[in-house]
C-alpha cells in the first residue's frame, strides 16, 4: 500500500490537437522502506478571519484583488492573432523554431519608461500561451497528474495571453473578466533573443554573443488559491531591466480546487495512491518543458533558476522538498515564502472532505449498484468548472496568519488549511527535513511583511498602543509572555508602535519559519550556497497599494514591485514615482538575481556583500537595504527560541 510515483511516457507523438495521449507507466518507489525515489526522465515524463488584530482578510483574495487592478492596463498584452509588428516594430513576426515545433510569437512595445530611471533598449520577444502538456480536462486530466504534451506545436500561434486556470473567484478580478478554462497549462516566454532564420529544432536562437542566456522560471503567488500568468502584471519587464541578460518564462499551474484538492476517493482511485499537489505538479512539468525547448528561444537549459513571491515562494519551497525536482533546476529564489509545510495525506483529506458536503457528492449513490467511491467519483467528474471552482473548503479561506486574537489562549488556535501535502506526491518530505535539491538558493522576507494592507489604527500607534496591544492579545498567556514580548521589541516600539507590530508579526509569521528551514537544509549536508534574507529597506516614500492607506514600511511584495519594475502595482489604481533609493533597491535585488542565476554565486560589491550559510557559521541573515547592507550571524536566534518558549512557534508560521 506504499504510495508509488508514475513516469508518464506517451506511446505515441503523433495524435492531434486535443487528443488524449497512451500512456504506459513505471512503478516507482515513494515512501516507507523502499528505495529512494529517482526523478521522472526529462525530456520524457512525466492562500474570513483576522489577518491579525486589525488586519482582517485573507491573504489569496486580497492579492488577487491587489494585482487585479494593475492587469486590467497591462500595456504589455498584444492583441489576438497579431502576427505582425507590435509596439513601433517595423519587424516581421519571430518565428522560433523548437523541439516541442515551430511557434510564432509577438515583439513587445518598450517597457514604459520610469522617470529619473534611464530604460534600458532591449527589443523583446514573446511566445504567449504556449501548452507544455495536455489539456488537464475530463477524468483523464482533471485531478491528474499533468501529461506531456503529444503533438507537435507545427506553426503554433502564440500571439495571445493565455487563458487562467479555473480558480474560486469565478468573477475574476485577475484581470477583471478574465477568461477561464481548465485547459490551461499554458506558459509565456519572454526572451531578448533574435531567432535564427535558418535555425533548426535543435539550433539555437541567434544572439550578438553566441552566448545562451540564464532562464528565470516564475512562479506567480495567489495563495494556491488564485493566480495566473498575468496574475502580477509584467513580468517581461525583468528582461528589460536585466538589460537582456536573461529571459523570463511564466507558466500557468492549477490552484485552488483543481490543483491542491485532496479527498479519499481521488486518492483511492489513483494508481499512485495519493491525491492532491497537482499545481506542484504541473510546475515540474513546465520545467522539463523549458529544459527541452531553451536553446531554441536562447536559453540554457542548465540554467533554470525559480523565482516567485507569497505562495510562488512557498511553492519553490516545496519544489526543493521534492527528490522528482533533480535536475529540473539549477538555483532558487523563494520571496516571502510560507515555511509550514507539514500536513500530511491523511490530514489533508480529513480536511478536504468538506468539498463533497458541499458539492452534493458525499450523498451520492449509484442506482447501478457500484460502490459509494465510484458514486461519488462520477458525481464529481459530472462536476462543472464553475462549481468546482465555487465548493472549496470552508478552511481554505479561514485562514490565520502569524498573531492571535485577542483575548485568546495558548489553546486557542483556528483552523489553519494546508494546500501542500507533504508525504505525497511529489514532496517526499516536510520543509524541516531539510530541502533535497541542493541548487543555489535566496530565501528571503521581509521585514514587515504585513504593513503591505495598513489600517490607521496601527500605523499611528505609540509604544504605548504597542503595550496596550501586547496585554489584550496576551494577557492570557502569563505575564512572562506580555513583558518578554515588550522587552524584545522596546527598541522598535520607541521608534514606531507600528514598527514593533509589524516586527512581531513578521518574526512569528515567517522569519523564524525561513531561519529554521535554512538549518535545517544545512544540518542535512547541503553544499551549494544557500543566503538568507530580510529586506530593512522601506520604499522612499508612502506607497499606496490599498485604497484610503499607504505603506510605509517593507511590506509584503515591494521587494517584487522594485526588482520586477511593477511600479503600477496598485488596487488604488495609482502608479508609484520611484525615489533614487528605490530604484538602487530594485538594482540591488536583480543583481543578486542575475548572479545566482548566472555563476551559482552572489560576489560582494560596494553596496552589498552578500553571505552564504554554511554548516560552519550557520544561518547568516544578509539585511538587504542600499544604505546599510549587513550580513548577520544568528539573526534574531534567541528571539527565535524566545518564541517558541511562548508558544508561538511553528504551528503560528505562514501556511497556504
Amino acid at each position: 500500500g506504499s504510495p508509488r510515483v508514475l513516469c508518464l511516457r506517451p506511446t505515441s507523438r503523433d495524435s492531434k490537437q486535443g487528443e488524449e495521449a497512451t500512456m504506459e507507466s513505471d512503478g516507482i518507489p515513494l515512501l516507507g522502506d523502499e528505495a529512494e525515489p529517482s526523478p521522472p526522465p526529462l525530456p520524457r515524463a512525466s492562500f474570513a478571519r483576522r489577518f491579525m488584530l486589525p488586519l482582517a482578510v485573507g491573504v489569496g483574495l486580497l492579492i488577487g484583488c491587489v494585482v487585479g487592478v494593475v492587469i486590467a492596463v497591462h500595456q504589455s498584452t498584444p492583441p489576438k492573432n497579431n502576427g505582425r509588428s507590435h509596439g513601433g516594430s517595423n519587424d516581421a513576426a519571430p518565428v522560433f523554431h523548437l523541439q516541442a515545433g515551430t511557434i510564432e510569437g509577438v515583439w513587445l512595445p518598450p517597457m514604459t519608461p520610469v522617470p529619473g530611471a534611464p530604460t534600458p533598449s532591449v527589443k523583446v520577444a514573446a511566445m504567449l500561451g504556449v501548452p507544455y502538456a495536455e489539456p488537464p480536462v475530463g477524468r483523464q486530466g482533471r485531478w491528474q497528474p499533468p501529461r506531456m504534451l503529444s503533438r507537435a506545436l507545427n506553426h503554433y500561434q502564440a500571439t495571445s495571453t493565455p487563458e487562467q486556470c479555473v480558480q474560486w473567484m469565478y468573477q475574476s478580478v485577475n484581470p477583471p473578466n478574465a477568461s477561464m478554462s481548465e485547459d490551461c497549462l499554458h506558459l509565456n516566454i519572454y526572451t531578448p533573443r533574435t531567432p535564427s532564420a535558418h535555425a533548426s529544432r535543435s539550433g539555437n536562437a541567434s544572439s550578438s554573443d553566441g552566448n545562451k542566456l540564464p532562464i528565470f522560471f516564475w512562479v506567480y503567488g495567489g495563495g494556491n488559491t488564485v493566480g495566473s500568468t498575468a496574475f502580477y502584471g509584467p513580468v517581461e519587464n525583468l528582461v528589460t531591466l536585466l538589460e537582456g541578460k536573461a529571459i523570463v518564462v511564466a507558466p500557468n499551474y492549477r490552484v485552488g480546487n483543481f490543483g491542491f484538492l485532496a479527498l479519499h476517493e481521488l486518492t483511492e482511485a489513483s494508481p499512485y495512491r495519493v491525491s492532491g499537489n497537482y499545481g506542484l505538479l504541473d510546475l515540474q512539468m513546465a520545467l522539463q518543458w523549458v529544459k527541452a525547448n531553451a536553446e531554441g528561444f536562447g536559453g540554457d537549459p542548465n540554467k533554470v533558476t525559480l523565482i516567485g513571491q507569497s505562495s510562488g515562494g512557498t511553492d519553490i519551497l516545496a519544489l526543493l522538498s521534492s527528490s522528482f525536482s533533480t535536475g529540473l533546476f539549477s538555483g532558487a529564489i523563494s520571496l516571502s515564502g510560507s515555511p509550514n509545510i507539514t500536513m500530511d495525506l491523511h490530514t489533508t483529506q480529513t480536511q478536504d472532505t468538506q468539498f463533497l458536503a458541499n458539492t452534493g457528492c458525499a450523498d451520492a449513490t449509484d442506482k447501478h449498484g457500484n460502490n459509494r467511491s465510484t458514486a461519488v467519483l462520477d458525481c464529481l467528474y459530472n462536476l462543472t468548472a464553475k462549481q468546482v471552482a465555487q465548493m472549496s473548503p470552508a478552511e481554505w479561506e479561514v485562514t490565520t496568519f502569524a498573531l492571535p486574537d485577542p483575548g485568546s489562549t495558548p489553546e486557542t488556535l483556528p483552523s489553519r488549511a494546508g494546500l501542500v501535502v507533504v508525504n505525497n506526491l511529489p514532496v517526499t518530505q516536510p520543509l524541516l527535513s531539510g530541502l533535497h535539491i541542493d541548487v543555489p538558493t535566496i530565501i528571503s522576507t521581509m521585514e514587515c511583511e504585513n504593513d503591505f494592507m495598513p489600517t490607521p489604527n496601527v500605523s499611528t500607534w505609540s509604544a504605548q498602543d504597542f503595550e496596550t496591544f501586547l496585554n489584550s492579545t496576551f494577557g492570557l498567556w502569563g505575564d512572562d509572555v506580555v513583558s518578554g514580548l515588550s522587552d524584545a521589541y522596546s527598541a522598535a516600539a520607541n521608534a514606531s508602535g507600528a514598527l514593533a507590530y509589524y516586527q512581531l508579526a513578521a518574526d512569528v509569521g515567517v522569519t523564524c519559519g525561513n531561519a529554521a528551514v535554512v538549518k535545517s537544509a544545512l544540518v542535512a549536508g547541503r553544499h551549494a550556497p544557500i543566503y538568507l534574507a530580510q529586506v530593512t529597506q522601506s520604499p522612499g516614500k508612502p506607497y499606496q497599494l490599498m485604497p484610503g492607506t499607504a505603506s510605509t514600511l517593507p511590506f509584503h511584495m515591494w521587494d517584487y514591485i522594485a526588482g520586477f519594475g511593477a511600479w503600477n502595482l496598485s488596487l488604488a489604481g495609482e502608479t508609484y514615482s520611484p525615489t533614487s533609493d528605490d530604484l538602487l533597491f530594485g538594482a540591488m535585488l536583480r543583481s543578486a538575481w542575475l548572479e545566482l542565476a548566472d555563476t551559482g554565486r552572489i560576489h560582494a560589491t560596494a553596496t552589498a556583500s552578500w553571505e552564504a550559510s554554511t554548516n560552519r557559521t550557520g544561518p547568516i541573515t544578509n539585511l538587504v537595504n542600499t544604505r546599510n547592507f549587513r550580513a548577520v550571524g544568528d539573526f534574531k536566534t534567541e528571539l527565535c527560541a524566545s518564541l517558541r518558549d511562548y508558544r508561538l512557534g511553528q504551528r503560528y508560521w505562514w501556511v497556504n
